[in-house]
């Protein structure tokens, strides 16, 4: 789970959207709200390749352009990664 810290909360997060304006007004929210880094994964691909690593938190449009990113979502919870 997310740590609070003075400014909200903290640690690394991930947006898997695959829409830039959605994805970066989500990014800056997340880093005044304390957290960072925060990533993008715009595909499918890339959101598995994103997966595998250990965030705080996850915000996940399940459909993409480029297909869906289901497989993404279950290996975060899988890692612990509140989705």
């Amino acid at each position: 789970m997310a740590e609070r810290s003075a400014r909200g909360f903290s640690g690394r997060a991930l947006i898997i959207e695959d829409d830039a304006v959605i994805a970066l007004d989500l990014q800056e929210m997340l880093g005044r709200r304390g957290f960072g880094p925060v990533e993008i994964a715009y595909t499918a691909e890339a959101a598995e390749r994103c997966a595998a690593q250990t965030y705080s938190v996850a915000i996940v449009d399940i459909k993409l352009a480029s297909g869906t990113s289901i497989v993404a979502a279950r290996l975060l919870q899988n890692n612990g990664t509140p989705v």
